[in-house]
């Protein structure tokens, strides 16, 4: 539901003259109504809302091309349910979601949608076109506006699970992680390249590679397991460039920026009779070397979002918190509490100073990064938020 608090909060606001812009999401769950004129740029049409009774995994925002004050902000977010996860889209002005991928009617439950947990997601707002990845191996590319799986592909022949997706439309390639990294020609849908260098060196990479980022501008993908090793690949060529061996373990989603030679995790420390100390660290590609520590957060860093043009980060945490981050000085900005349960992942619009979490409530909430404030609650899923992607001011 949408919290009337904020609602009257962010009206506030825009009477003292601060401009909020309109903004809608989408997350796994249930159909549920969206406005009319979201429906017009989207294409979709509003349905009868319904209560979620399952927990969001992951989420992802995206913004119209229309003037600021008439955008809509929208957001994607898959649920964290082990058994058919489902993907929806929200619409943030209203925090009501405006349809269920795979679904066609609010009686019916489409065999479109994943037989397990959807794991990871990528979408391109301006052709609205999505690619989840979960279980089983199992890749789906979603058309936005009609919510109709287009294509099933089979992500890897083991049956491991896929943790990660990104994909450049325009390049017509995709880069997928599971226990290896493969790269595939989206236009004939095959896999041109796997990059298998990360098994066989180290006993504990046999596990899943979930912590992967891409730089497409550079055509590098930088990926790693559950340990304390990374390494960069040449997309074009598969060629590994680089291995990092940390004296951290990694512990969240990387961000990585060629143009700046960095890259930022979720980073983790074990010391006999000490607890377990939870920070970020910024660290060089050229010499592997950590360049700066980040310390704050009591618990697991489990999303992080970069802009790396101010040098800035938003991290989220199980700690129930949220905070920005400074990366030149190592300082934190400020800290938004999220509620009473953990946050599970994060996206952010920096042009227009929103961010969205998911977290293990179900809840989807839309934040005003400036002034610290939550402007939007969707109380959508009793389980959680798994993966979420918001859409970006253009």
């Amino acid at each position: 539901m949408v919290s009337r608090s904020r609602v009257t909060q962010a009206v506030g606001l825009q009477k003292q003259g601060k401009s909020l812009p309109k903004s809608g999401a989408i997350s796994g769950g249930r159909r549920l109504a969206a406005s009319a004129a979201l429906s017009l740029s989207t294409g979709c049409t509003p349905k009868k809302r319904l209560r979620r009774k399952t927990s969001i995994s992951s989420v992802q925002l995206a913004p119209c091309s229309r003037p600021v004050r008439e955008r809509h902000w929208l957001c994607l977010a898959s649920d964290a349910k082990y058994y058919r996860s489902e993907i929806t889209l929200f619409d943030m002005q209203t925090g009501l979601s405006i349809k269920t991928l795979g679904h066609l009617s609010d009686d019916e439950e489409s065999t479109e949608i994943h037989d397990g947990r959807v794991c990871a997601l990528s979408v391109d707002w301006q052709k609205m076109i999505a690619v989840s990845g979960g279980s089983g191996g199992i890749l789906k590319i979603w058309s936005l506006r009609s919510g109709k799986c287009m294509h099933t592909l089979i992500g890897n022949i083991a049956g491991e699970d896929v943790v990660f997706v990104s994909a450049h439309w325009t390049k017509q390639l995709m880069i997928t992680a599971s226990k290896t990294l493969r790269i595939w020609d989206l236009d004939s849908q095959t896999c041109k390249r796997t990059c298998i260098d990360h098994t066989g060196e180290f006993a504990y990479l046999q596990t899943h590679l979930k912590y992967t980022a891409v730089d497409w501008s550079a055509m590098r993908v930088l990926s790693s397991g559950e340990g304390n090793l990374a390494k960069l690949w040449n997309i074009e060529t598969g060629e590994c460039l680089c291995t990092y061996l940390h004296r951290f373990t990694i512990g969240c989603p990387l961000a990585l920026s060629c143009d700046a030679q960095v890259a930022l995790c979720g980073a983790w420390i074990f010391e006999k009779a000490k607890p377990e100390l939870h920070t970020l660290k910024l660290w060089c590609l050229d010499t592997g070397d950590c360049l700066c520590t980040f310390v704050g957060h009591s618990g697991l860093v489990t999303g992080v979002a970069v802009e790396w043009s101010s040098m800035r980060a938003l991290s989220g945490s199980e700690d129930r918190s949220m905070k920005l981050w400074d990366l030149r000085t190592g300082e934190c900005i400020s800290t938004m509490l999220t509620g009473s349960s953990e946050v599970w992942s994060v996206d952010v619009d920096w042009v227009a100073s929103l961010a969205v979490s998911g977290n293990g409530n179900g809840e989807l909430k839309l934040w005003n990064i400036e002034i610290c404030t939550c402007l939007l609650t969707c109380d959508e899923t009793s389980e959680g938020i798994g993966k979420v992607v918001l859409s970006r001011h253009s």
